[in-house]
């Protein structure tokens, strides 16, 4: 258990690191989606994208204290961390049938929302609600090369589950790109 724990752990706070990097460095273009996303004032957009920026930011660094040096406060971290993950996969799966091609707003890269964009929330907070669960058990191998072989496996999860909807959204020009 402490193996899958520590990988979805991994996974999802890369996510999150890497989004709330996103969202702090690019706010106009988290604004411009939910433009796009029918949120109607200006004012509610920029309100909103600094929340959204705020709110992935702390949490992305209380899980990283948290598996670093706090280890009483993981579940709980990990479980604030799978909720905003559900809410990031409903709102993902509204905005396909509300809004669909409208952009995903979850990087620079503004690629449109798939149904990949629901389920890689959706998967991410499935992996971040073991480490939640299994909170005790997150990076506590006394075997050391367990722990950084479960940490290359987070980091590559994330990195894969972080271009996936962007590499559906558009297969040709990823194939083209990669040749």
């Amino acid at each position: 258990m402490d193996f899958l724990a520590s990988i979805g752990a991994t996974a999802g706070l890369l996510i999150l690191a890497v989004s709330a990097y996103h969202h702090l460095h690019n706010r106009r273009m988290l604004e411009d989606a939910l433009s796009a996303h029918g949120v109607p004032s200006q004012t509610l957009r920029t309100g909103l994208s600094i929340v959204i920026a705020a709110i992935e930011s702390a949490l992305a660094i209380l899980g990283i204290v948290a598996v670093a040096f706090v280890e009483p406060i993981i579940g709980t971290t990990f479980a604030a961390i799978t909720g905003m993950y559900v809410l990031y996969a409903l709102y993902a799966t509204w905005l396909l049938k509300a809004h669909p091609q409208s952009p995903c707003g979850c990087s620079a890269h503004q690629y449109p929302v798939n149904l990949w964009v629901p389920l890689r929330a959706a998967g991410l907070s499935c992996g971040t609600a073991v480490a939640a669960a299994a909170s005790n058990h997150v990076y506590t191998a006394t075997d050391h090369f367990q722990n950084l072989v479960a940490a290359i496996a987070g980091v590559a999860c994330g990195a894969i589950l972080w271009a996936l909807p962007e590499a559906m959204a558009q297969p040709a020009a990823a194939q083209v790109e990669a040749a």
